[in-house]
């Protein structure tokens, strides 16, 4: 019994994390690329970069940047923008997407100009994809041996 539940705690759990985890990656590319194509477009300015320190000693920590627009119905949005190119500085206009439903928190800059918010969850999702196909695999091998 014991050897069981070592099992699922050490090989299942972790894959319905994973999946999990790919599930909300996958989820989040797919509104990027409705609001994208959808959406509805405004121009977009960076009024603030910040840089938030990591706690390991190896890595830098990471970089957020906070845009402004104001939609077609007249309402100012500010959100946080995780991916984009390192350089983008405070002044920055970008073209945003968004859908008017909800622009706080569907509006990316990603787009034909920018793919940076587009890449980094979808190499994420590919990294994720791959590890659960492994986990899957031993998953598998181990349980039905």
């Amino acid at each position: 019994m014991t050897e069981t539940l070592t099992i699922v705690a050490l090989l299942v759990l972790p894959t319905i994390g994973l999946a999990s985890l790919l599930a909300y990656l996958v989820r989040r590319l797919l509104r990027m690329r409705r609001v994208v194509v959808h959406g509805k477009a405004a121009v977009a300015e960076c009024i603030e970069v910040r840089d938030i320190a990591s706690n390991s000693t190896d890595m830098d920590g990471s970089r957020y940047h906070i845009f402004a627009f104001v939609t077609g119905e007249g309402q100012r949005v500010t959100y946080t923008e995780d991916a984009v190119a390192p350089y983008t500085q405070v002044g920055y206009r970008a073209t945003v997407h968004y859908d008017p439903a909800d622009p706080q928190r569907t509006a990316t800059v990603a787009g034909r100009d920018d793919l940076a918010p587009v890449l980094v969850p979808g190499c994420a999702a590919l990294g994720v994809a791959a590890a659960l196909a492994v986990l899957l695999w031993i998953d598998v091998s181990v349980l039905f041996q």
